[in-house]
Order: C-alpha cells, then sequence, then structure tokens
C-alpha cells in the first residue's frame, strides 16, 4: 500500500511539474525579459544574461519558483473560464447574437443541403452527388446539429447528447453516472484521457492571456501569445471532436450492459422504447 501511494504521489508530482511549475518557469523567464529589455532592446540577449547574472541568487530562485507555481495556477483558473465560455449557451445578449447568427449559417447551410437532395431524389440513383456531400460537409463544419450556443466547441459537445436522446431517448445528463459507472476501465481512461486533453487545449487559452499582458511591455512575448492563442482553439475543437466521438462510442457500446443491469429485460440494439424505460429508472420516475 505504501509503494502504491507512493507511485501515486509521484505521478501528481510529475503532472504539477509538467503543468504548473515548468510552464509557469517559462514565463517568469519572459517577465524577467520583458522588464529588464522593454521593447526597445527586446532581442538583447547578451544584455538579458549580464542582468541576470548579476541579479542571480538562492533568494531569487526560490522567489522564481514561487511566481512560476502562482502564474500556472493562474494560468489554470483563466483557462477553466476559457472552457467554461466555450460550452456556454445563449444566456446574455453577446452569446445570444452569436448563437443566432451561427444558427442563420447552419440554417441557410442546411436548406442548400437540402436542395441538393431533393434534386438527387429526382435523379432516382439512390446516391448523394459531390455537389450534396460537399453541402453537407459545408453545414456540418458550422454545426452537426442546429447550433445552441456561440462557439462551435460547445455545440460539438451538445450535438452528441442531442444525436443519442434522438437515437436511444436517453438525455445523456440523465444516464451518463450510471453508464460510466457500467464501463469498462480501457474506455474510462481513453475518454478521462480526451477531457483531460481539453482542458489542457484551454488552458494555453489562459497562457495566452498571461503572454499577452506580458507583451505590453516586451513585443516577443505578444506573438506567443497569438500563436497560443491559435493553438488553444485548434487543439480545443480537435479534443472535443475527440471527446465527443467517445462519449457516442461509449453509449452505443454500453447501453444495453446498463439496461441489463437495470434489470430491463431484452437483448440487441437498445431501441427507443429500452431507453424511455432507462430514463424513467435513472431518473427516479417510477410512478
Amino acid at each position: 500500500m505504501i509503494g502504491l501511494l507512493t507511485g501515486i504521489g509521484a505521478k501528481l508530482a510529475e503532472r504539477w511539474a509538467a503543468t504548473v511549475v515548468l510552464p509557469g518557469l517559462l514565463y517568469v523567464a519572459v517577465l524577467a525579459a520583458a522588464a529588464i529589455l522593454g521593447h526597445r532592446d527586446a532581442l538583447d540577449a547578451a544584455r538579458l544574461v549580464a542582468e541576470v547574472n548579476t541579479l542571480a541568487s538562492a533568494t531569487l530562485a526560490v522567489a522564481a519558483m514561487a511566481a512560476a507555481t502562482g502564474a500556472g495556477l493562474l494560468a489554470g483558473a483563466l483557462g477553466a473560464g476559457i472552457e467554461r465560455c466555450w460550452h456556454l449557451t445563449a444566456l446574455s445578449p453577446v452569446p445570444d447574437r452569436l448563437t443566432r447568427r451561427r444558427q442563420a449559417r447552419w440554417k441557410q447551410a442546411d436548406d442548400r443541403a437540402g436542395e441538393n437532395i431533393v434534386v438527387d431524389a429526382r435523379t432516382r440513383t439512390g446516391a448523394l452527388s459531390p455537389a450534396t456531400l460537399a453541402a453537407l460537409a459545408r453545414r456540418d463544419k458550422i454545426a452537426l446539429e442546429p447550433p445552441t450556443g456561440p462557439f462551435g466547441i460547445g455545440d460539438r459537445l451538445r450535438a452528441a447528447a442531442t444525436r443519442l436522446d434522438r437515437a436511444y431517448r436517453v438525455p445523456l445528463r440523465t444516464i451518463w453516472p450510471a453508464l460510466w459507472l457500467t464501463l469498462p476501465d480501457a474506455t474510462r481512461a481513453e475518454i478521462d484521457a480526451s477531457r483531460t486533453a481539453h482542458a489542457a487545449a484551454a488552458r494555453a487559452g489562459g497562457w495566452a492571456i498571461l503572454y499577452l499582458l506580458a507583451g505590453v511591455l516586451w513585443w516577443p512575448a505578444a506573438i506567443a501569445a497569438l500563436i497560443l492563442g491559435v493553438m488553444s482553439v485548434i487543439r480545443g475543437r480537435l479534443t472535443v471532436t475527440t471527446f465527443a466521438e467517445l462519449i457516442e462510442a461509449a453509449a452505443d457500446c454500453h447501453l444495453r450492459d446498463l439496461a441489463t443491469r437495470l434489470g430491463l429485460s431484452g437483448s440487441g440494439p437498445l431501441t427507443p422504447a429500452d431507453g424511455e424505460a432507462m430514463t424513467a429508472l435513472l431518473g427516479k420516475q417510477t410512478r
């Protein structure tokens, strides 16, 4: 048991160092460069080395470590805020305007795809034309389902819930805790990893904000902020897609297992009737 706890502690320490302390030390170094060089001498490496050698001391090293930890925690908090923004629904005027704009774009793309499908149906070939497939791809690039939030990242995860509800009549929020307990360890590990990667993408956005603040004093930091911001959005889109696909796949593969554990009879693919019965049980709607 002591060995197990030691191993867990070592892994937590490694994760803490990788996600908080090391990025924080890099940021502290950038802040030092900003304070020493400023915009005018932004690329004067010789001056930077000379100044750092002059100031180097054990006390300064401890202060730098503390500042790095603080910066890492702040970046994590900002990242959590960014992640919440990604998954917003239309709850205030600004998100509402963005949502309505995305809904209009989606509706226009969906109408064009529908017109192409009608044309394909008239040809009676039984296959979608390249033009129709391209139109569907343009629609799905906006969102897989009608948008309900200002950002595509949030809509991608909500689309998974919508698709599962339509296929099985199971609200994901209701059945997920029980389904999670049913999943094999390997499946849960994959979902956990994708969720962690999504949070890391948002945390990169938090670092982008901090580097942008440093860019007020030192212009190279502003370039780093731009790169981090773009990376955050790109990784956010990729990781939420993986996360949503894993959730859908887990439900497709294991909802029948959950139904069996709940005492619902049947075999084969889960039917909407099974899903409604499962939802009633898990939602405590038995009366």
